[in-house]
């Protein structure tokens, strides 16, 4: 029984030994290493940063003045749009008083004079304060400019009314040109390039002398102005006031030169 199991076992071993030696050794896979085993697998690479949006910084306003920390409860912020108001209504004001019939007591033109010298002190006033106090606003940005042209603009028209020829022409030529120079504006802010056309200093000089010379036209002409003056010097303010709107339009003729340069290279341009 043994020797039988002995004959078996050496007759199968050569073909168990040819079986296993066939096999290639590259079928089976090989064994992980001790440091495979134990390594940590990396995370994956996280995504770059949100880049944040940088915001303007806020405008800086003064510390407040002696009558802003008198009267702290008064909306002292709101006072350039405010005085911008008082222009608009100041308008109709003026023309209506200076058609007023003139009484021993009351003198229409000296009236209307004052309300219209006041009213272009203001344009000044509201954009100091507003450039000042940091506290510009978009509609305040808008009404001023139209204000002033409103008023300027009746004024020319009531002086040219009342003086005649004198002052038709520098009239006709200083409203042309503000109507011009809007319509240039509104052109060169649909273009993006509005900065190019912005109020510069020879217009700030022609808004100052039209506005001191129709000061003076308002109050000059009639027996009924200015009465306790004598007829000389109120002649004398006549002649210096209408010179004083021919320079104003020979200044509105200069300073709309860079305007419309600027704006003809952008139509070229286009």
């Amino acid at each position: 029984m043994r020797f039988s199991s002995i004959i078996a076992l050496l007759l199968v071993a050569p073909a168990l030994s040819f079986s296993s030696s066939s096999l290639p050794s590259s079928s089976l896979p090989p064994l992980p290493s001790s440091s495979q085993l134990h390594s940590v697998p990396e995370p994956p690479p996280s995504p770059p940063p949100l880049q944040a949006t940088q915001t303007p910084p806020a405008p800086v306003t003064p510390p407040p003045g002696y009558l802003r920390r008198k009267f702290p409860t008064l909306p002292w912020l709101q006072l350039p749009d405010i005085l911008t108001y008082i222009r608009c209504l100041s308008i109709p004001l003026f023309t209506l008083i200076y058609f007023l019939p003139h009484s021993p007591s009351f003198d229409p033109g000296l009236t209307s004079s004052l309300i219209f010298a006041i009213a272009s002190l203001t344009d000044y006033i509201d954009g100091y304060l507003a450039r000042r106090w940091n506290v510009c606003s978009d509609f305040g940005a808008f009404l001023d400019p139209v204000a002033d042209k409103i008023m300027v603009g009746t004024a020319l028209i009531l002086t040219a009314g009342e003086f005649g020829r004198k002052l038709s022409v520098p009239t006709a030529v200083i409203i042309g040109r503000e109507i011009g120079v809007s319509a240039l504006r509104e052109f060169m802010s649909g273009m993006g390039k509005r900065n190019l056309v912005k109020v510069g200093y020879l217009g700030k000089v022609k808004t100052a002398v039209t506005m001191i010379s129709l000061t003076g036209l308002l109050v000059s002409p009639g027996p009924a102005r200015l009465r306790f003056l004598t007829s000389s010097v109120r002649d004398k303010l006549f002649d210096v006031s209408v010179w004083g709107i021919w320079v104003s339009a020979v200044l509105t003729i200069a300073s709309a030169v860079p305007y419309f340069t600027a704006g003809f290279k952008v139509l070229r341009e286009s």
